[in-house]
């Protein structure tokens, strides 16, 4: 499937929630949430669009670090390569990246690790109905 990554704008909002919505339930962010959340500078979002957005990924750019918020793609074009291709698009900006997972979120676990990414915590009842969270985190390499 072709694709292409774009930085997300206020037309997509409502895409991105009802991708939120149908991947994440009662936990899923809001249009208010979202909108709120890219007039923060630092905040980006970019999605995975063919014609309509098929995933998102929503991100806090920390300075030396980037912390993934959220990351979905639509459950109709899962395992399509597309969560890997956003999680590789913010790999381009070569910093260190971190992230919270459900623990039964066994899918996005596996892909996290076949990036590089190494669970370095457990938060406990990290999430509002109790779940814990694993905390994995992405070391960008220079080479000089």
């Amino acid at each position: 499937m072709q694709f292409i990554i774009r930085e997300a704008n206020n037309k997509d909002l409502l895409k991105i929630v009802e991708i939120e919505k149908v991947s994440f339930g009662k936990g899923a962010w809001g249009l208010y949430f979202l909108k709120k959340f890219l007039e923060v500078k630092f905040n980006k979002i970019i999605v995975a669009e063919n014609n309509e957005i098929l995933g998102y990924c929503a991100f806090s750019d920390e300075g030396d670090i980037i912390h993934i918020k959220s990351i979905a793609v639509h459950p109709d074009y899962r395992k399509m390569g597309i969560g890997k291709a956003l999680l590789r698009e913010i790999m381009k900006y070569q910093k260190d990246i971190y992230l919270e997972v459900r623990v039964s979120n066994e899918p996005a676990i596996r892909l996290y690790e076949s990036l590089g990414f190494r669970k370095i915590a457990i938060l406990k009842s990290y999430y509002s109905d109790g779940e814990d969270a694993y905390r994995y985190y992405f070391k960008f390499l220079t080479f000089t």
